[in-house]
């Protein structure tokens, strides 16, 4: 798997989740599906954005 030019061989998707996959910064979590984005913020899920006071969410769907 290669991500911004660091190239990466994982054995599991749990391991590849661990190392690559971004983290909400209010519950935690790492963010697995699309989450919800506002300023460049990653979160899990629209409860713990508005947790964090956004109000201007995009959806990270594809």
């Amino acid at each position: 798997m290669k991500v911004a030019a660091e190239t990466y061989t994982f054995d599991s998707f749990e391991c590849a989740i661990q190392k690559l996959a971004p983290v909400c910064p209010h519950c935690g979590c790492r963010i697995i599906g699309h989450g919800v984005e506002q300023d460049d913020i990653i979160y899990c899920c629209a409860h713990c954005a508005a947790e964090e006071g956004a109000s201007a969410l995009t959806d990270r769907a594809p």
